[in-house]
């Protein structure tokens, strides 16, 4: 059973939360205390199986502190044949424990787990699909439309996911939990909005969005005459990907699934190019579609050689080539055994070019000017000489205070001229994810995504961060327990391994804190700075934190006292002093931050 209503769209309270640029991964802390476990030790073990008992083999449980904050989990188990698992030497305290198996929806327990011992049994749901169409309130279809479902019915934080709706706007979805959920569509022209709930499985969900989708159409032409099987591009900001297709008979193209926006286009057959276009689709659309006339031409051809720091050519390089500004309407291409390459025929204009491969770093990029070309005799341009440098390696060891080693800490390598360290609560979600999320969730879609490499430390602490960019970097360590530690400055060779040493982490107490305003609402996105001993790293610079949606925020600081500073736009700051004396703060500490009026002075309460 399916749908066919129009979706309310989200509201500017969600999209406009602000975006957070600095984010420090692993650190981020969750809305409930962990709970303090002791050096004594208990086991945990129970049974995994279907809603009708049947054992469940081979299924992967691991165990998890409570609340999870994401990093590698405290221990890992297969169940038996008869679906039966054990772990030992488990320190008492609170956890989660999840089990994941194909096909079936990923099951959750709390448990306390406590001498002499603690007994647990999952059952697994099987997982359901759903697949449907989207369409707009004309009944046309509407392609890549990205589309994103969760469930409502459970309690606990459910996965989100994820499929994209193919050119005739059919979308199929499997490894749902059945039961409810909401769907949460992203079109291209049209913006964002949610619809349902809709009830999995179903195999006939109808989406209708509001607006009326568009398209462009047109002929691609040589010397006045339509050309048969020209392959036409079309890109643009609000494409999640470039769409091609290839003009019939006569010469003409369409394509269709298009909302308000700037679009680019340009067709090639062979030897032959059509200048860059740009269409713009208006919100009040003409009923009928101008056509474009895209006239090929005569192309010019980029060539030239990938090498190395040490001259030698790189193989199977990728050469990626745009016109300046990108349009992102040409494919990168792959360099020959002997380093050399040639490009797709490009119209006049000038175009950047760059080179990648794995384990090298571009040392610079090259601009190329087509000019002019006649229109039936192809231009050989310049040989252009693109520059990789390989990228080396760091290692070293992380221990604690008393030189223990410390296992799952997270190693990020970082530019020396990066003066800040931030950690964030929560981050703050876009658009169509935002509602979602509960509080304190992190995406999946941006789980593992940093700009810099990072690596986890073994059980003896020690630590590998591959691919990583030659100059002058530092080492990041974060760890839940330990004050964020950020190294001295080095210095990485071209292709060099780098032993960085042992790095040290000073034990930590993570205080938790609420940032509101006077009306006793959270502010999101605020940012607390601490001043301490311990807090501050080279440069100077000091520690600081990023509230979530909720207003909470959590910061890991060394025993002593320190001084907190909470600010946010338009708003007076908060301070307030904290002393730190090595047991944990059981009560959020609570800052509240003054309003300004259209004048921009402060005002209280």
């Amino acid at each position: 059973m399916g749908f066919a209503r129009h979706p309310t769209a989200l509201g500017p309270t969600v999209a406009g939360w602000p975006a957070v640029l600095i984010a420090a991964a692993g650190m981020l802390a969750c809305g409930r205390h962990p709970a303090r476990r002791s050096s004594a030790t208990t086991v945990v073990a129970g049974t995994v199986a279907t809603l009708q008992s049947a054992p469940l083999p081979g299924v992967v449980v691991t165990l998890t502190g409570d609340p999870d904050d994401g990093r590698i989990p405290i221990a890992t188990a297969k169940t038996s044949s008869t679906g039966t698992f054990r772990i030992d030497k488990v320190p008492t305290g609170a956890y989660q424990i999840h089990a994941r198996a194909p096909g079936f929806v990923d099951g959750m327990a709390r448990i306390e787990a406590a001498p002499p011992g603690r007994s647990v049994d999952l059952r697994l749901t099987p997982t359901v699909g759903m697949s449907g169409r989207v369409q707009d309130e004309h009944g046309a279809p509407v392609p890549l439309a990205r589309v994103l479902v969760f469930a409502v019915a459970d309690a606990t934080p459910s996965p989100i996911h994820e499929t994209r709706a193919d050119e005739k706007g059919s979308f199929h979805l499997g490894g749902l939990a059945p039961g409810a959920h909401r769907l949460l569509i992203e079109t291209p022209g049209l913006g964002t909005a949610s619809a349902g709930p809709v009830h999995a499985p179903d195999e006939n969900v109808i989406v209708v969005l509001p607006g009326v989708i568009r398209a462009i159409v047109g002929r691609v032409t040589r010397g006045g005459q339509p050309m048969r099987g020209a392959r036409v591009l079309l890109g643009g900001e609000v494409l999640p990907e470039t769409r091609s297709i290839d003009s019939d008979s006569e010469g003409r193209f369409a394509f269709a699934g298009l909302g308000p926006g700037t679009y680019v286009l340009r067709a090639e057959s062979g030897g032959f190019i059509t200048p860059v276009t740009r269409q713009t689709v208006a919100e009040r659309a003409p009923s009928r579609a101008q056509p474009v006339e895209l006239a090929l031409v005569a192309g010019g051809f980029a060539r030239g050689k990938v090498v190395g720091d040490d001259g030698r050519p790189v193989a199977a390089a990728s050469v990626h080539i745009d016109l300046v500004p990108a349009t992102g309407l040409w494919s990168p291409i792959v360099a020959r055994a002997d380093g050399q390459w040639t490009s797709a025929p490009l119209g006049p204009g000038t175009y950047q070019v760059r080179a990648r491969h794995e384990g090298f770093v571009a040392r610079r990029t090259a601009l190329v000017s087509v000019p002019p070309v006649d229109a039936a005799q192809n231009t050989s341009l310049p040989f252009t000489t693109l520059e990789l440098t390989r990228t080396g390696e760091i290692t070293g060891r992380v221990v604690d205070e008393r030189g223990a080693p410390l296992a799952g800490a997270t190693i990020h390598d970082r530019l020396a001229e990066t003066e800040e360290l931030g950690v964030i609560w929560a981050r703050l979600p876009l658009a169509a994810e935002a509602a979602a999320l509960s509080g304190g969730s992190m995406l999946p879609s941006l789980l593992g995504k940093t700009t810099s490499r990072r690596a986890t430390s073994d059980a003896g602490g020690r630590f590998v961060l591959g691919d990583v960019p030659p100059g002058r970097i530092q080492v990041e360590v974060l760890y839940p327990s330990s004050v964020p530690l950020r190294g001295r400055p080095v210095t990485l060779s071209p292709g060099a391994r780098l032993d960085v040493g042992t790095l040290r982490a000073q034990g930590a107490v993570q205080l938790l804190g609420k940032v509101l305003d006077v009306d006793g609402q959270p502010v999101p996105g605020a940012r607390i700075t601490v001043v301490g001993p311990g807090t501050s790293f080279d440069g100077g610079k000091d520690l600081y934190a990023i509230t979530g949606a909720d207003g909470m925020f959590s910061l890991p600081l060394p025993v002593g006292e320190h001084r907190l500073t909470a600010s946010a736009l338009f708003r007076g700051d908060a301070t307030a002093t904290v002393r730190l004396t090595g047991v944990a703060v059981e009560a959020p500490l609570i800052l509240r931050l003054a309003r300004a009026d259209d004048s921009g002075r402060l005002r209280g309460p």
